[in-house]
This record gives C-alpha cells, sequence and structure tokens, in this order.
C-alpha cells in the first residue's frame, strides 16, 4: 500500500510540476516535455495516460536506483534485448554499441551509461511521447520515454519502450 502511494505520489508530482513544451525542431533535446493526455495515449483515453506514467514511474524508481548504485547487473535486468544503437548502427558500425545480450550490455556499461548519463538519470530529465513536438510530430512512438543526456560528444539519448513485459531501456536514439 505504501508502495502504491509512493508510485502515485511520484506520478503526481511529475505530472503537476512539468508544463508541456511546444515547438523547436526536431533535434531540441533541451527540456523535458509533461506527459499529459495528448502526449502519451489518445486525448480520450485519460486513464491509460495515468496508467502509462505510473508504469514509468514505477519502472523509473529502481532504474535511476540501479544507475546511481553503479549496480550494473540490475539495471541490464530492465533492458531488453537486443538493446541498439541506432546512431552507431548507421553512423559508424565498428563503434555500435548494440548489445544482444545482458552480457554485452555490462561489457559497455561505461560507454552507455556514461557520466552525461548518469547526470541525465539523477536529474530526471526525461519526457514522453509529445505529437506536436518538432516541426514533423516526435521522434519518439506514444509508448516510449526518452532520456536526455545532452552529451556533447555524440548523440547519447535513450529510448524507454513500454512492452509486454512494461518499461525497458531499448535503445540509443539517433538523429539526422
Amino acid at each position: 500500500m505504501m508502495i502504491r502511494f509512493s508510485l502515485l505520489a511520484l506520478s503526481a508530482l511529475f505530472l503537476a510540476g512539468c508544463g508541456p513544451q511546444r515547438g523547436g525542431s526536431q533535434n531540441d533535446r533541451s527540456q523535458p516535455h509533461a506527459v499529459t493526455e495528448d502526449t502519451v495515449v489518445p486525448a480520450d483515453s485519460s486513464a491509460a495516460t495515468e496508467t502509462t506514467a505510473e508504469a514509468f514511474a514505477a519502472f523509473w524508481v529502481p532504474f535511476k536506483a540501479a544507475v546511481l548504485a553503479d549496480d550494473r547487473q540490475q539495471v541490464a535486468e530492465l533492458v531488453a534485448f537486443p538493446f541498439e544503437d541506432y546512431y552507431n548502427d548507421i553512423y559508424d558500425p565498428s563503434q555500435s554499441l548494440t548489445c544482444a545480450s545482458a552480457e554485452q550490455f555490462v561489457e559497455h556499461y561505461d560507454d552507455i551509461i556514461d557520466k552525461h548519463t548518469i547526470a541525465a538519470v539523477a536529474a530526471d530529465r526525461f519526457r514522453g511521447h509529445d505529437a506536436q513536438h518538432g516541426e514533423f510530430g516526435d521522434i519518439i512512438g506514444p509508448d516510449d520515454f526518452l532520456l536526455m543526456t545532452h552529451n556533447p560528444e555524440r548523440p547519447k539519448d535513450l529510448v524507454f519502450h513500454r512492452g509486454k513485459e512494461g518499461f525497458r531501456l531499448v535503445a540509443i536514439q539517433y538523429y539526422e
């Protein structure tokens, strides 16, 4: 009961504390966007929106704790495999961080979960899907959340997708 209350409180704080951000280019990754009825699921399904936000909040709590504790095995358990590096799979396949297994993910952990990623996790710098984001719509799907790492070396924003088993880390986002 206490855990459910904590998750509901976390969801309410997240939803209340983030104002929707509109506009910008498709590559604008500066600020998180609020998860609202029209950004996560269709507007006529507000109960599903709440469920999606709660589901991500329930995933985010153990994911954040594992990252901040440098618990590589626990983080790997929250990844869907294959984990894909959409960026380097296109731009430099020899540097790809795509991982077929938890073992490979742990081997590449320092390159995937670098200091910029850790800072983004600590700051809760994520956003849900926003159909109005950018000129051509959002780069993530309606069942996705994006962690914005602000990595100056290369785009390394992380995509979390809600599948049959709930949310999982699935990829490094591709940007043109």
